[in-house]
């Protein structure tokens, strides 16, 4: 994507699941994953995935064997018996996230929150097989130990339950590991797999490599066999975030290569924000957006040195899930992995990003690694709030709402990496020499703020009643040197990596990748992954490409007609498991073509009607999948256009219900008078 490809349907990811295979699932599901440290505060990276282990139903005796066998290799072993200080367990897929209670209450969950050395409830005694908790007498425990029991708190004593046996970076109980699976999800038992999320990490062994290791020298790239000198930068990476603020770093980090130097000569300066958090997206069971209120300061925080930051509020609730963050490199990469997104080498710091989450008053924060400075609103709030960044400077940022063009000469040759160009609805992040041939910001920004606001209009928001509210949150994309999945891939930010080039007028206006990306996030669970969650995007990346005149890939590429014959010759029986990604791309474009009176305004509506749906009807339409959705869609198609759209459906391949097919019947709509399913649009070619 960004250049001529051939249609490039499934290339590029939308919001990742937690499967461990990193393919495509749901946009909405699961939160983006991004930094949190408390005194280098830091919830981080990409979307983590508990990975498909053992399958529940394989019999005992072979599970067995597996741990048998696995322990010819695996490295057994627990702590000191004599260990009496409490220690901080850190997990290994979320870059300073650590094991924390809810409570020291007997029966509190437990969950991974941003590392903070002050917080009570991330304190844990390590002896004796067990998991205390810091001035209690409660341990870590299961109720049962079975697949999916969560870990919580329980009286201690001397039972299986809370028997913890440290193996290869694992906690196991019996022959099952804590697994961090999703936030907000509390942590839970699951079989055995030994991948990033089962990884926990004292810090008191993080700190003893660290010293232990400290003539060692770890050049990049670094291949992802050496798994030693991997587990060393890790450890590198907390013990730098987690050491007290007092405290000079203790490990030098070499930024030049990535994600590069703010010299030491740029003043520093302080600058006042305000936030008004009556902002948000709407969520619903079928549509859960990922991306959030953010305010791009340009302040740039340089590594190493302690920023302070003033916030005011009403009272302190009016932070909840206020967070600031450094850097917009938020996504964490698996080195416990064989290969990052099909590459065998690290090719960058595994994560460097901060986040902390703010409260009253004053506070402290430091980054090992640097970069600009933003602050987060994860949700709507009836709250306004005003932030003053000091000990900060000035980075290579235009806004082109605030900057004339006359000043971006000035602007992007600031000291500094890195440089972030916002417009109204959109903000890129690129290296600095990416932006070397762009004379004109304001046009740049423009073509991306024409795209949102025309896959807005596809998706049906308009300000037109209170489930279709006119959009005005910002769409953040960068670029980075190495991402976990896909040439692109959705979240917010959206991230790039190889020759996408962000900052390029032409790849900005005429770039498949960049639409079908944003078009990711606005599709719907309640349809959009039976009709393809690689085809139905596409829906937004033709008519946003449509819009400034870009012919479609559909029609340059003679899909319809490979397509079409392919339906003739009887290979798509089933439209779930026959029809490929472009197949059901053209089945969603043959309702477009057959009523071109209505157009793209058919999908318009399908998108606010399935908004306008109660939550219980979302939640049964994707809880019973394929068979319910088709209906659905079927239904609703046919009331929008009003035409039967039945054997449309049906020449695909499709059952559709008597209830519906009944349903239907009785709009007594009108029959339509072509062959919907064979039509063909050719290119003019050919």
């Amino acid at each position: 994507m960004g250049r001529a490809v051939p249609l490039p349907i499934g290339m590029a990811c939308g919001q990742r699941r937690r499967s461990g295979t990193g393919i495509c699932s749901k946009p909405g599901h699961g939160l983006p994953l991004a930094p949190t440290v408390f005194a280098t505060s830091n919830r981080l990276g990409a979307t983590i995935f508990r990975t498909a282990s053992i399958p529940e139903l394989k019999p005992m005796i072979f599970r067995r064997l597996f741990f048998l066998i696995a322990g010819l290799h695996l490295t057994f072993h627990t702590w000191a018996q004599t260990s009496t200080g409490a220690d901080m367990i850190v997990l290994r897929s979320e870059s300073s996230q650590c094991l924390k209670a809810d409570k020291a209450v007997a029966g509190a969950k437990t969950f991974v929150a941003a590392c903070d050395l002050d917080q009570a409830l991330q304190r844990w005694v390590l002896q004796n097989s067990q998991i205390q908790l810091e001035n209690t007498q409660l341990c870590l425990s299961v109720n049962e130990i079975s697949d999916g029991q969560p870990a919580v708190l329980s009286k201690c004593q001397k039972s299986p339950k809370q028997r913890w046996i440290y193996r290869n970076h694992s906690f196991m109980v019996g022959e099952l590991a804590l697994d961090f699976t999703d936030f907000p999800d509390p942590i839970a038992v699951f079989e055995y797999h030994g991948r990033a999320n089962q990884r926990w990490e004292p810090l008191s062994q993080l700190k003893k490599l660290v010293a232990a290791e400290a003539d060692t020298v770890v050049e990049y790239p670094v291949p992802l066999t050496q798994k030693k000198k991997l587990h060393l930068e890790f450890a590198r990476d907390i013990v730098n975030r987690l050491t007290p603020l007092d405290l000079p770093l203790p490990v030098k980090r070499d930024l030049r290569r990535f994600p590069g130097v703010m010299p030491a000569d740029v003043p520093v300066t302080h600058q006042t924000f305000k936030m008004d958090r009556r902002i948000g997206p709407l969520k619903s069971p079928g549509w859960a957006p990922p991306w959030h209120q953010k305010i791009f300061t340009g302040l740039w925080a340089r590594a190493g040195e302690i920023i302070t930051i003033d916030v005011k509020a009403s009272q302190s609730s009016d932070l909840q899930d206020v967070y600031l963050q450094i850097s917009e490199q938020d996504e964490a990469l698996d080195t416990v992995a064989d290969k990052i997104n099909d590459e065998p080498e690290l090719q960058r710091f595994a994560s460097i990003s901060v986040r902390m989450p703010l409260k009253l008053g004053t506070q402290r924060v430091r980054s090992p690694y640097g970069g600009f400075i933003m602050i987060g609103s994860k949700k709507y709030a009836d709250a306004r709030i005003e932030i003053e960044i000091r000990d900060a400077v000035k980075g290579p940022y235009f806004n082109t709402t605030t900057h004339s063009l006359s000043e971006w000469n000035s602007i992007k040759n600031r000291p500094g990496p890195w440089v972030t160009i916002e417009g109204r609805r959109s903000v890129i992040s690129v290296p600095k020499e990416q932006v070397a041939q762009l004379t004109d910001p304001a046009m740049l920004m423009g073509y991306y703020d024409s795209h949102i606001e025309d896959i807005e209009w596809l998706a049906g928001f308009d300000g037109n009643g209170a489930l279709h509210p006119k959009q005005s949150l910002k769409h953040h994309l960068i670029w980075s040197p190495q991402i976990s999945s896909g040439y692109a891939h959705a979240d917010f930010p959206i991230r790039t990596t190889s020759d996408w080039r962000l900052a390029d007028l032409n790849e900005a206006r005429t770039s498949w990748g960049n639409v079908h990306e944003l078009g990711h996030l606005y599709q719907q669970d309640t349809w959009c992954q039976t009709f393809g969650g690689e085809s139905s995007v596409n829906l937004f990346s033709l008519y946003a490409l449509e819009r400034f005149g870009i012919p479609h890939q559909t029609v340059e590429e003679d899909m319809y007609f490979r397509v079409v014959n392919k339906l003739k010759s009887g290979a798509i029986k089933d439209f779930v498991k026959d029809a490929d990604e472009q197949d059901k791309l053209i089945f969603l474009m043959q309702i477009v073509d057959a009523l071109p009176e209505q157009g793209w305004k058919i999908y318009r509506e399908l998108f606010r009607r399935y908004r306008e749906l109660s939550d219980q009807q979302m939640k049964y339409l994707i809880d019973q999948g394929d068979s319910a959705q088709i209906n659905k869609h079927y239904e609703l198609i046919s009331e929008i256009t009003g035409y039967d759209f039945k054997e449309h459906y049906q020449r695909w391949g499709m059952k559709l219900s008597e209830a519906s097919l009944d349903k239907v019947r009785r709009l007594k709509l009108k029959k339509l008078d072509k062959e919907t399913w064979y039509i063909v649009r050719r290119n003019q070619r050919g």
